[in-house]
């Protein structure tokens, strides 16, 4: 083909000549390049020429291969002419001239991004090796190592808030002399770590005369005078500061804003996990506490037979003291008449698992007069309705002729320990739940927020600076749409995922016209997918239903964006609606791969992805997640199940209002 001289160009309805032509390259804010069909190179501009270290001739005449690594992925890269390569992002769109198609190649330095995206990657590593840390010590020796060098500091430190001072807990180089003089540190003190404690805000300061000049302090000693750098952030937990991830730097400018931000997400999952340290090293003392509590009960109890039980299983005559009747409600003196009477005072769930156990201890004994130790513990239903929890221990004894005689045992009262241990793994099931939820606004925030952002943005910038044809110009704008509304559904689904964090996710108790809201959503998922069939069941006639319809209307898009992603073009997605009792159904039934049915358990889970849909399109695994949230927060229910032929069918219910009902009692 002929050179870019020869060859007209077109732009905005009209042949340029090649002045025109290089002009507008020229202008343009990116690196960029044109070549021919073949991958040879007709033209380049400065910026790409100092990019590359080459001349503008020098670079013309080259084959783009010779130039570019992995131009079709997302690791592209340029060659410079020192041997080095330099991280880009290249994009390229074909133009079309009068003697055959030119690649119009714009190549953005794609460097400072690609740090920050593995900044992100050292993030999730730490979270993930903090998730087991028992202590601040273990926090910040994991913390640490990771954080210096993905930030250039030459040292650093992890210092916890006791009472009114700073107190050391781990450190990097450890400078001689310094580590021991600030271990321990008035929180007034005119120094970075104490100020940004203090003040709850990062003290980021890159050069040393700022430094010295903030905290003259600093310039007068010779073991800090050495540092031209500071970033102190604070770790904050509710917004109370539980202690400083402090950074030092032997040269000026060492550190950039991105390393700040970087610092910052370092610090929030060190807080995290201190808390959660902190949260565990009390669960401990609780638990050797209460241990300790109960064996000295015990001891008590069977040192003075407070408490006793007894079985003759020969006449089945039942016994127990006055403290084993106050503990199941009953009068003093009074007690069941034989086993089978006791075991009536038992909760149902747990009748028949003490019925079999009792029979154990009494047809297991080892030895004449000695047996098996009968230890259970099970909740009993006394007379005015409460039920308590109590633990038995006993053994079965055996008669002169071997065979088992009695049984007896002490009672005791373990509703305190109960309810408290049901508390505390409440607690901490809350506590990893919301650690996964924290951990997803990084992974969506460093991933998949990413992609729609660039396209948006990029897009934007073609649409500004570059003379398009109108249909490249539709292309593009169609591509801004599209990612527009991910980048939409993306944030609503992070902003549940927020509050869910919180234990916030608070919603209103409003009547919802179902078949209304379902009509108009599929309505406008079908114009989004014009090349799926969208069919509706929806009677004119339904209820309304009990919730937020803004909430409604989220799962509704979450559920129908889902089946259309996962189904092939031509494919027919299937919304029905109905009333049920109590309750109003929908489901949306898709012709995609469908679960197995292994998977039906899980796939509301968090993160979850099917191996089986999982490449077929792109996504965090939050949006199932975020809908079963939002129905169970609504006081309704989720569900799946696979099709007989093909696909899934994926449904949620509501409570009709209560308005609604009565309206239609009267």
């Amino acid at each position: 083909m002929e050179s870019v001289e020869s060859a007209g160009v077109s732009i905005m309805g009209r042949t340029a000549s090649r002045l025109e032509v290089e002009q507008l390259l020229d202008a343009h804010p990116n690196a960029v390049f044109l070549a021919t069909g073949d991958g040879r190179i007709e033209y380049a501009n400065g910026r790409l020429s100092e990019l590359v270290g080459m001349t503008v001739t020098a670079i013309r005449g080259a084959n783009v291969a010779d130039l570019v690594v992995n131009a079709s992925r997302n690791d592209a890269r340029l060659r410079r002419a020192d041997g080095g390569e330099v991280a880009v992002d290249l994009s390229s769109t074909r133009i079309e001239t009068a003697d055959g198609p030119v690649d119009f190649a714009i190549v953005v330095d794609a460097t400072a991004r690609r740090r920050t995206e593995a900044q992100g990657e050292l993030i999730a590593q730490l979270a993930t090796a903090v998730a087991a840390a028992a202590t601040a010590d273990e926090v910040g020796a994991i913390a640490i190592p990771i954080a210096m060098p993905a930030i250039g500091a030459y040292d650093a430190a992890l210092a916890l808030v006791d009472e009114r001072h700073l107190v050391m807990s781990a450190v990097g180089r450890g400078v001689p002399g310094l580590s021991s003089r600030f271990r321990r540190l008035p929180l007034d003190a005119a120094l970075p770590a104490t100020t940004a404690v203090r003040q709850a805000r990062t003290i980021a300061i890159a050069r040393r005369a700022d430094l010295h000049a903030a905290f003259p302090i600093l310039a007068s000693d010779p073991l800090t005078a050495a540092a031209h750098g500071a970033l102190d952030v604070p770790l904050l937990r509710g917004g109370e500061p539980l202690g400083v991830l402090a950074f030092r730097f032997d040269r000026d400018d060492a550190f950039e804003a991105s390393d700040v931000r970087f610092a910052e997400l370092l610090a929030g999952v060190c807080a995290q996990a201190l808390e959660r340290a902190r949260a565990y090293q009390a669960e401990q003392a609780a638990r050797r506490a209460a241990e300790d509590r109960d064996e000295r009960l015990a001891l008590a109890l069977g040192s003075v037979q407070a408490g006793t039980w007894e079985v003759d299983l020969r006449s089945g005559e039942f016994a127990w003291s006055d403290a084993v009747a106050e503990l199941h409600g009953t009068d003093a003196g009074s007690t069941p008449r034989g086993l089978p009477a006791y075991l009536a005072l038992i909760h149902p769930d747990d009748r028949e698992r003490i019925a079999a156990a009792f029979a154990r201890a009494v047809e297991q004994r080892a030895e004449p007069g000695d047996g098996d130790r009968f230890d259970e513990e099970f909740r009993i239903s006394r007379p005015d309705g409460e039920v308590r929890w109590t633990n038995w221990v006993g053994r079965t004894l055996a008669g002169s002729d071997g065979r088992p005689a009695r049984m007896i045992g002490i009672a005791r009262d373990v509703s305190s320990r109960r309810v408290a241990q049901a508390e505390r793994e409440a607690f901490v099931a809350g506590e990893r739940e919301a650690n996964q939820l924290r951990d997803a606004f990084i992974g969506v925030v460093s991933h998949e927020l990413r992609t729609p952002i660039t396209t948006i943005y990029g897009g934007a910038r073609v649409l500004a600076r570059s003379s398009l044809r109108q249909e490249q110009r539709a292309e593009v704008l169609d591509g801004i749409l599209v990612e527009s509304e991910r980048l939409r559904r993306l944030v609503e689904d992070l902003l549940v995922l927020s509050r869910a964090e919180r234990r916030r996710l608070e919603v209103a108790d409003d009547p919802v016209l179902i078949g209304h809201l379902v009509n108009r959503v599929v309505g406008e998922e079908a114009a989004r997918w014009p090349d799926r069939r969208f069919e509706r069941d929806v009677p004119a006639n339904l209820p309304a239903a009990s919730g937020e319809e803004t909430y409604v209307e989220q799962v509704m898009r979450n559920l129908l964006s889902n089946a259309a992603k996962y189904s092939p073009t031509g494919s027919t997605i299937t919304v029905r609606a109905s009333g049920q009792a109590d309750e109003l159904q929908v489901e949306v039934s898709d012709e995609g791969p469908g679960l197995h049915d292994d998977e039906v358990d899980r796939v509301f889970d968090l993160f979850y992805r099917s191996p089986v849909t999982a490449a077929r399109a792109a996504g965090a695994g939050i949006g199932l997640f975020v809908t079963r949230r939002l129905i169970e927060a609504m006081h309704g229910r989720v569900w799946v199940r696979p099709n007989a032929d093909r696909g899934s069918t994926f449904g949620f219910s509501l409570p009709i209002h209560d308005e609604w009902r009565n309206l239609g009692e009267r």
